[in-house]
């Protein structure tokens, strides 16, 4: 099975990121080429890139783009402060995205040349890449000992190959699993309101082969209470240093519903999004989007055209109900500690 390139540098320092426009799946798969900051930085707003770990890559390659475009008129350091705030603005709650141009910011602040700064960080958003792909290869050879033959499992929103450098993290196990020779059945959620679980772990899975049926969030409760789920396995857009973890809306539902039927409940994350520097789950900015995303189904108005909305596009879940990490390293169970 050929595995998605969502995101890669095309050339070189004068070269640019293509992506594949995920707002358009499943109907089109349809390759982007983007050259400068501005357009950067909507791609990730929009989401057609998202997913913790490919937005630490995305960002650094945006971040080349910005040097590059504005390093000749205000000076290499000052574009690529002023870049690096732009693109940290686009999305706040992932960790990937900030912590990796964070570090690209500190590791380059005494290059003053555009040129070098431009190759330093396009190396960097390559490397970040490598190892981001290894690590979802590690996270499902690890992962893939908690799928049975013959069980039935939930993840939510989409955490695959779309969300990753690399095969994914929770969709990652499911993968390895399968190729492994193992057969089982995975229940998507719709995750309203942008659908990424119909719209992509769907497609995810269905490129891959593995039995899949689609259910509503609000179908939750009632698959739970009378469906023999053997678990439930979801990604992380941050997860604190106490182990509360930052998801996809939706997630925290997932959390309660299995510690009331006894169903284990496991996060899948490369170490890249712990945040060592956050305490706790109090200490996560949560990103809230538009009413308009809540109003509208793939552009289609649903609900009176003025209605407000209350949209957070995360949740956190205590790491009370996590029953494991699954990472690079092998899993964590608690207790976490620091």
């Amino acid at each position: 099975m050929t595995e998605i390139r969502s995101v890669e540098w095309v050339g070189g320092e004068d070269g640019h990121v293509r992506i594949l426009d995920q707002t358009l799946l499943p109907g089109e798969e349809t390759y982007i080429d983007i050259s400068f900051l501005k357009s950067a930085c909507e791609a990730i707003r929009t989401l057609k890139v998202r997913g913790a770990p490919l937005l630490g890559v995305f960002g650094l390659y945006a971040l080349a783009l910005g040097v590059r475009q504005l390093g000749n008129s205000t000076g290499a350091q000052k574009a690529m402060q002023d870049s690096a705030r732009s693109i940290k603005a686009t999305r706040p709650t992932a960790v990937n995205l900030s912590a990796e141009i964070d570090s690209s910011t500190r590791t380059a602040k005494n290059v003053e040349d555009v040129s070098m700064l431009v190759a330093m960080t396009i190396a960097r958003g390559s490397a970040v890449a490598k190892s981001d792909a290894a690590a979802s290869d590690m996270i499902g050879q690890h992962g893939q000992e908690l799928i049975a033959d013959g069980g039935l499992y939930l993840t939510h929103c989409n955490t695959g190959s779309l969300a990753t450098a690399g095969i994914g993290t929770a969709l990652g196990i499911f993968k390895t699993a399968h190729r492994a020779g193992k057969r089982f059945r995975v229940l998507v959620p719709e995750s309203r309101p942008l659908l990424q679980g119909s719209r992509l772990t769907a497609w995810e899975l269905e490129r891959e082969g593995i039995p899949y049926k689609l259910c509503c969030e609000s179908a939750l409760g009632a698959i739970y209470s009378t469906m023999n789920v053997h678990a439930t396995i979801t990604g992380a857009d941050r997860i604190a240093r106490n182990g509360d973890t930052a998801n996809k809306t939706g997630t925290l539902i997932h959390a309660i519903l299995c510690e009331r039927y006894g169903v284990p409940f496991y996060i899948a994350a490369p170490f890249s999004t712990f945040d060592t520097g956050c305490p706790n789950g109090e200490g996560v900015p949560i990103e809230h989007r538009g009413a308009h995303e809540v109003r509208r189904v793939k552009g289609i108005l649903v609900a009176p055209a003025e209605a407000n909305a209350v949209n957070p596009a995360f949740d956190v879940t205590p790491a009370e109900l996590i029953s494991g990490f699954v990472t690079e390293k092998g899993i964590l169970q608690p207790p976490f500690g620091d």
